[in-house]
């Protein structure tokens, strides 16, 4: 049996199968946890069976794959969601996130933007890991708390990438619901921020945007309005309903954040321009 800690949650996962738990383990394992287990426990069973392979929580069954190689991706989604309705939150974004002395940087997009490899060329450039695709900002703070699932990773970005993760081309690769092949890559441990309870406060937001041909990566400020609508552009949930004191709760929070456009199509022309607005803050 493995353990694995997200958020609130702490997941044992039993494996029936040697060949499930080679493939998956690798893209968890970064998130083994031998601390007390959190205020969430749930129980799963990966099973492989006559008819297929069979994801189980506390007893009941979620999901069914016809291949391994669907598995993981079932799992990963699973899991993230469930970690995410035992936390709580005000709203819950699709964006990486990175942190860097102790304050964090939002990267909002959506499939194609470029945000996947810009999180990874961060990472090789010394900063700290939060999340990849999922950002719940809380209730009262809308501080960040760290979601570290490995960073799935679409065919066009394994040439991208393999000059900062020479391993790419060794990553099993995984099937998704939505037909795309993926490649799992799990943050370094050392690279990982620390899972601070109250948060990370969000001092950067950049839109990327991935445009083939354009070179250069110069951060193009974005009015706060502006920012606030491509924000919610990226809004996957938000559980309760907004009243007037929330709203202006966020306004406020988004006055003092640095709103950007990043426009680029090479990636360390991209990562430049992020360090010196970082230097500048």
């Amino acid at each position: 049996m493995a353990r694995y800690r997200l958020l609130n949650s702490t997941f044992y996962v039993t494996y029936n199968d040697a060949e499930l738990r080679e493939l998956i383990h690798p893209l968890l394992a970064h998130l083994e946890d031998g601390s007390p287990p959190a205020l969430h426990k749930e129980e799963l069973l990966l099973a492989r069976t006559a008819g297929g392979f069979i994801i189980f929580l506390n007893g009941e069954i979620q999901v069914v794959s016809d291949t391994p190689d669907g598995m993981g991706p079932l799992l990963k989604d699973l899991l993230l969601r469930k970690a995410l309705s035992d936390h709580g939150y005000l709203f819950h974004l699709h964006a990486a996130v990175l942190e860097r002395n102790g304050r964090c940087l939002l990267l909002p997009g959506a499939s194609g933007s470029g945000k996947t490899c810009l999180t990874a060329g961060l990472l090789h450039a010394g900063w700290n890991y939060l999340s990849d695709e999922t950002a719940p900002l809380d209730h009262a703070s809308l501080r960040v708390r760290p979601v570290p699932m490995a960073m799935a990773l679409k065919k066009g970005a394994w040439d991208v990438l393999q000059p900062y993760q020479r391993t790419i081309r060794t990553l099993p690769i995984h099937l998704r619901e939505d037909g795309k092949r993926v490649r799992y890559l799990p943050p370094p441990r050392a690279s990982m921020a620390p899972d601070r309870f109250d948060g990370y406060p969000v001092s950067w937001i950049i839109f990327p945007r991935f445009k083939a041909g354009r070179r250069s990566g110069s951060l193009v400020p974005v009015s706060k309005s502006e920012a606030l609508q491509l924000l919610f552009g990226q809004c996957l949930s938000m559980p309760v309903d907004l009243d007037c004191s929330t709203v202006e709760g966020i306004v406020t929070w988004i006055r003092g954040i640095q709103t950007f456009l990043l426009t680029s199509s090479d990636l360390e022309r991209a990562i430049g321009p992020i360090h010196g607005m970082v230097d500048d803050f």
